[in-house]
């Protein structure tokens, strides 16, 4: 037991260790980040893969049946389920516990990329399953103007700001309405004057176009030139020339369709209270911390409030409250065990030293594993500090034992340094014992 001798030979010297041990404590508990939950690795990644306009049973023929025996060859996975739906495919492959997830998308991908699909498919989707990529915010954007203005005022204006904010990872727009310009085209005019809808398409393509146009000198400048193509008014889209005839007449788009501005056929839509409205899924980078993040977000919320005030933009939910509120109440059952602690060991051993050198400790203790939570990039959740929690309960426990022994040796009538020797030698193999036990059990 050297190092009981050194601290009771080195009072000074151990004093300066557990001041900067709580330094030391402070300062990383300041860069922890903030979570709920710890960061879990699940072992499960989905495939997603479009295929416009094909029937459930090609999907499953041609997509499903020959990306499940690509991926039947990984290494790790223990099942693979598929759903094939008209124009998509999804499939989730389960890989053991354990299994390093980087390396399993990486030959996920790698065997993805070898199956044999149709050439006009769209290329598979590989999305991990990962519960720190839900929404840490969710807003709602209303107001006196149109859907369609609403929604480019998200995407022009609050998501860019949101995406700005460090620690923030994307800012994901759900519901209102999208522009279209829809050309429907007569099929016995385009056949009347011998056209074709590949034709008409590669037309409209090609006129709506911007082109570089070289650079030109201007004393000692350079000046950049492209030429503006694309299309501003439906006017123009009207105009295209689809085909010159052999009597020097000119056949326009208008002449064999009609175009229309109009809005694209909607796939979902968002309500708040019954009023229709633009959502806003805001999530965060990996390893940031979630209260931070919030309360730079609402800050930047609250700006732009201020300066549009004809747009409502509603915080509908945040994780950030639930975080405060479940690490509260964490926090709350420390602070309280550890006070009633202190009057239980006062009340037994009608003593006031020993009560007041085991809450001293305590918080010493708490603070010290900071240090540790730092170091290993363990962010402060329920799951950390409910271990905070179990430790201060076996360090009371031990405390207790520990003291006893002192206090026993102590009234025999030897001197206070032997007694805190003795005593502590005694019991210190027995505590050490118990408390590995106890880590082996959680561990398990």
């Amino acid at each position: 037991m050297k190092i009981t001798q050194v601290t009771i030979k080195r009072p000074v010297t151990t004093l300066m260790f557990f001041l900067a041990v709580v330094l030391l404590g402070f300062v990383s508990l300041r860069e922890l980040s903030v979570d709920l939950l710890p960061n879990i690795n699940y072992p499960r990644l989905s495939v997603v893969t479009n295929y416009r306009g094909v029937a459930p049973e090609e999907i499953e023929s041609m997509i499903t049946l020959p990306l499940e025996a690509a991926v039947s060859r990984i290494p790790g996975v223990r099942r693979v389920e598929s759903v094939s739906k008209e124009d998509v495919s999804y499939m989730t492959l389960e890989f053991a516990w354990g299994t390093d997830m980087d390396f399993a998308m990486l030959h996920t991908r790698e065997n993805l990329d070898n199956a044999l699909l149709p050439d006009d498919v769209e290329n598979p989707t590989i999305i991990s399953m990962d519960p720190a990529s839900k929404p840490i915010v969710v807003l709602s954007v209303s107001g006196e103007r149109s859907l369609l203005e609403l929604k480019e005022f998200s995407e022009e204006l609050i998501k860019p700001r949101l995406e700005q904010i460090d620690g923030i990872g994307s800012a994901e727009i759900a519901g209102g309405v999208e522009r279209e310009i829809q050309v429907e085209i007569d099929p016995r005019l385009m056949t009347l004057y011998g056209l074709s809808i590949d034709e008409i398409a590669s037309r409209i393509h090609a006129f709506n176009r911007n082109l570089q146009g070289g650079s030109i000198r201007k004393g000692r400048f350079k000046y950049a030139l492209r030429i503006v193509g694309e299309y501003e008014v439906v006017s123009e889209i009207e105009k295209i020339n689809l085909k010159t005839t052999k009597s020097g007449g000119v056949i326009r788009l208008k002449d064999v369709a009609v175009v229309k501005d109009s809005i694209k056929e909607r796939q979902g839509i968002t309500r708040l209270n019954g009023e229709e409205s633009i959502g806003i899924l805001v999530r965060k980078e990996s390893g940031a911390n979630t209260v931070d993040v919030t309360k730079l977000a609402r800050e930047i919320i609250d700006e732009i409030q201020d300066e549009n005030p004809e747009i409502n933009i509603r915080v509908v939910s945040e994780q950030a409250k639930y975080i405060e509120n479940a690490i509260s109440s964490v926090l709350n059952s420390i602070l309280l065990g550890g006070i009633l602690a202190f009057f239980m060991l006062f009340i037994f051993l009608q003593d006031f030293k020993t009560p007041v050198i085991i809450a001293v400790v305590i918080p010493i203790s708490i603070i010290a594993t900071f240090n540790l939570l730092f170091f290993r990039d363990i962010t402060l959740n329920i799951m950390s500090l409910g271990g905070l929690a179990l430790g201060v309960g076996m360090l009371v426990d031990n405390s207790i034992v520990v003291s006893e022994s002192i206090f026993r040796h102590k009234s025999m009538g030897k001197e206070l340094g032997d007694a805190a020797f003795i005593g502590t030698k005694e019991v210190g193999m027995a505590v050490t014992a118990s408390t590995l036990t106890t880590l082996s059990l959680i561990h398990i």
